[in-house]
This record gives structure tokens, C-alpha cells and sequence, in this order.
């Protein structure tokens, strides 16, 4: 009992650190009925009484001689009372537990860091096409793009992580544009972010003095997954608390123009950071990172590529949190996946018996197009796996596809076009100002007839990132 008397006042302590709001009401009790109610604010009164189960002895509340406490209905919890070193530990620690604070061990976090060089053309582009969305919706804002290094900071801005990718994946955000890096970490919820990539840069400001700077890339803060409401079927908010990012950049000296290498840092940290599933948040530098010609983008340096000038660094941020078991659920599904899948045995006993010709297989062609998060344009088709067959499913099948600048060839089984698929390479830049991509797909069985090929065209529109039905 003394023991958790002691604890109340640090459990205080932290849900104060947490910056999390409190009940503005306190249970109010009716002395002479030994009596007391509590109408929660954010979870329910269900919740709470399990919350206070876990905290306490077993069966203390549950025993006359102590107390007896119930959820009289989705909000109102009462509990009754005899002992009165209960009734004041009770009295304490409802209110702490009335909080969306998950403190579940195993939530993660997963987080995911991005980091692009790009012009003040392609800043204009992203920035244009955004407005041109939440104008068209109501919903449109001034400040779209934040500003971090020598400026105050706004982490306002909060896309949607489906519009971004498709701006970040249009043709002039490519031209615009390089991805330096891309960090993705699981972090444990309730834990400190701890990434640093970094590398000691010995520069010569001046004649006869040297100096010590770091290039790369640092991350801290502590993340913390806020509860989900009643009704929802995930958690749906991560806050990292006291976020510190800094990224230092190796620009070169120009000899002409009498400069020395000296390392450029970008800065910038907040106490909060919200980051809601399926959304990101972009911050962008103000000041403009020194260029140099002929060398390589990397994760401590900063150049000319494919001769565009891309003078600015754009970080995008965003989290998904995932219960253990979706965790264990996700990596399982992921261990079973390579890159040519197969059907499992139980798969196959389940097969139609009926038969299907290999022209009806290799007609069934289903072409698939989508934007990854990171704005990366994955094209490509598979089979349907409705004709799939215990006969035709280890046959092989040769294939040739022409169009939208690409020439490719390849071998698989129907298993593999029907599980995995076929993707396309990347689309040259040059194609995707066309109004549609024609695509001549030839499916043959391997080693098979010339005339038992099958011919298949697929039109494609990059602007849209669809296949166009015909």
C-alpha cells in the first residue's frame, strides 16, 4: 500500500512531462454514502476500472471489506467505498488514467525520414499543385511550405501522404528534384529516436587554422503514440517529443574565388512534433546550400545533377504506429514474400478443377500503376490468379514489352506473373509529357509455337498514373 502511495506523485510528474491535458473535473464523492462518481473525459469508464484493476492488489476492489467499483455506462464509473486508504489512492489515480496516452510496452513506431535536394523551380511546382488541390477542396492554406535554417520554424503543414507522393512523383518534381536518402526505423513506443550518420570534416577557414565540423545526419526525440479514441480501429497519432533534426552538408571550396570546404548545417528543433498516419509533414531550408559541379549527391554532400541546380534541402517526415501483434502479423506476412512468390500447398488444394486453356491465362493480363510514398512511379501487370491451375501454374512464360522508351524481356512462371507480377523499368522523363504511353505487351509459352503467343496492348497515362480502359 505504501508503495503505491509513494508512486502517485511521480505518476503525476509524468503525465505532466507528457504535456497531456488533463480532466477538468475531479470524481466527486458523497461522504455519507461512502459514494464516489466520475464522468470521464476522454476514454471510457470501462477503461479506466481495468486501468485501476492492473494498478491494485488483486481482488482489493472487488472485496467488500475495501471497495467495489463498475462502469454504470460508457462514461460514468462509480465506485463505493470502505477502506479509506483505497478511497484516496483511487481518487488520485483516476484522473491519470482519463488519457489517450498508450503505455502498452509493445506499440513501435515506425518512422521514416526523407530527405531531398531541390530548385526553387521545383519548390514552385510542389507548391503550386498543392494549392491547386486544397484550393479546389475549401481547405487551402498560405503557408505550404515550412521554413527551417536562419527563419522561424512552422511544422504546421501536414499533407496527406497520397497527395504528396503524386506531386512528388509528376515529371517536373523529378526534373527538380534528387532524393539524398530515405531513413525508416522502428522505434519502441515510450523510446528516444537515436539515429546519427555522421562524419568528422577537418576544414582550413583560415591560413594556419583548422577546423573540426560534423557532416551527415542526426535524429532525436522520444516517441509517443497517443491512444486511440473510442471507435476507431487504430491509433492514428504519434507525438515525438522534443524533435531534433540536423543536417550538416559538405560544400566544396572554389579556388577561383578563394573559398574554403566548410560544412553547412541545417538545424532545427521542437518541443512537439504530430504526426498523424497516413499523413507527412515537409519542411523545406530557406537559405540556399552552395553547389558544385561534377559531384555525386550524397548524404554528406551536395552537388550538380544531371546539370540542374538544386540549391535547397527538403526534409518530409512521417510516422505509422502498429500494435505488436500487427507488428509480428506484418513481418510474418513480409518473411513469406520474395521477390518470385509461389502458391502455398494449401493454395493449391483449393484449385478448380475445371480446365483453362493458356491462352485464356496469358489474356487475362491486370496492369497495376501507383505512386509509393516516396513519389516513385511503380508500373507493371500481373496475371489473374482466378485461372490459376494445379497444370499451368509451373509452366514458364517468355516475355517482351515495347513502348514508352522501354525494351524488356524476361522469363517466369504463370505462378510468379500471378503472384508477383512483372514490373516496368522507370519511364524515361522525356515520355511523361505524352498524353498516353503505348505499351505492346507478347506473353508466349516458353519454348512454345510462334503462333501460340498472345498479343496484348496497354495504354498508360503518366499524368493520371493510370491505365487507360478500353
Amino acid at each position: 500500500m505504501k508503495y503505491y502511495l509513494l508512486l502517485i506523485p511521480f505518476l503525476f510528474i509524468g503525465f505532466a512531462e507528457a504535456g497531456l491535458e488533463q480532466p477538468t473535473t475531479a470524481p466527486t464523492c458523497e461522504v455519507p454514502l461512502k459514494r464516489c462518481v466520475y464522468v470521464s473525459k476522454n476514454v471510457t469508464a470501462r477503461h479506466i476500472v481495468g486501468r485501476l484493476n492492473a494498478v491494485f492488489s488483486p481482488g482489493t476492489l472487488s472485496n467488500p471489506e475495501a471497495g467495489y467499483m463498475t462502469a454504470e455506462n460508457r462514461k460514468k464509473l462509480a465506485f463505493w467505498y470502505n477502506d479509506e486508504e483505497v478511497r484516496t489512492r483511487v481518487l488520485a489515480l483516476i484522473p491519470l488514467f482519463d488519457v489517450f496516452e498508450d503505455f502498452r510496452p509493445g506499440a513501435i513506431v515506425q518512422l521514416t525520414t526523407e530527405i531531398f535536394s531541390i530548385s526553387e523551380a521545383g519548390l514552385t511546382h510542389i507548391n503550386a499543385s498543392i494549392q491547386n488541390v486544397t484550393s479546389n477542396s475549401g481547405d487551402a492554406t498560405d503557408i505550404l511550405l515550412s521554413a527551417i535554417g536562419g527563419g522561424s520554424l512552422d511544422l504546421s503543414l501536414r499533407l496527406g501522404t497520397t497527395l504528396l507522393s503524386s506531386v512528388l512523383g509528376s515529371k517536373k518534381t523529378k526534373e527538380e528534384s534528387s532524393k539524398i536518402t530515405t531513413i525508416t526505423q522502428l522505434v519502441p513506443n515510450l523510446t528516444d529516436i537515436d539515429f546519427e550518420h555522421t562524419t568528422k570534416i577537418f576544414t582550413a577557414p583560415t591560413a594556419g587554422v583548422v577546423k573540426e565540423q560534423t557532416a551527415g545526419l542526426q535524429i532525436d526525440g522520444d516517441v509517443s503514440i497517443i491512444r486511440k479514441s473510442e471507435g476507431q480501429e487504430r491509433e492514428n497519432l504519434v507525438i515525438v517529443k522534443n524533435y531534433s533534426f540536423e543536417y550538416g552538408v559538405v560544400t566544396p571550396g572554389n579556388a577561383e574565388e578563394g573559398t574554403s570546404e566548410k560544412v553547412t548545417i541545417l538545424k532545427f528543433n521542437v518541443d512537439e512534433l504530430p504526426l498523424l498516419t497516413d499523413t507527412s509533414t515537409m519542411v523545406v531550408s530557406t537559405h540556399t546550400v552552395e553547389n558544385s559541379t561534377g559531384r555525386e549527391i550524397g548524404l554528406g554532400s551536395f552537388g550538380r545533377n544531371r546539370n540542374k541546380l538544386r540549391s535547397k534541402i527538403m526534409v518530409i517526415t512521417r510516422a505509422r504506429p502498429l500494435s505488436f501483434d500487427d507488428f509480428v502479423e506484418e513481418t510474418n506476412r513480409y518473411r513469406d514474400l520474395n521477390l518470385h512468390r509461389e502458391f502455398k500447398p494449401n493454395e493449391i488444394l483449393g484449385f478448380p478443377e475445371s480446365k483453362v486453356s493458356m491462352d485464356q491465362v496469358l489474356e487475362a493480363v491486370q496492369p497495376y500503376a501507383y505512386f509509393n510514398a516516396s513519389g516513385d512511379r511503380l508500373i507493371g501487370f500481373r496475371l489473374n490468379k482466378k485461372q490459376a491451375r494445379v497444370k499451368n501454374i509451373k509452366r514458364s512464360v517468355e516475355i517482351s514489352i515495347k513502348g514508352g522508351g522501354l525494351k524488356m524481356k524476361g522469363t517466369r512462371t504463370v505462378e510468379n506473373l500471378m503472384l508477383s507480377g512483372f514490373k516496368l523499368n522507370d519511364l524515361p522523363l522525356e515520355v511523361l509529357d505524352k498524353p498516353y504511353i503505348k505499351f505492346k505487351l507478347v506473353l508466349k509459352p516458353f519454348k512454345g509455337r510462334f503462333k501460340d503467343r498472345v498479343k496484348t496492348t496497354l495504354y498508360y497515362n503518366p499524368e493520371t498514373n493510370k491505365f487507360i480502359q478500353q
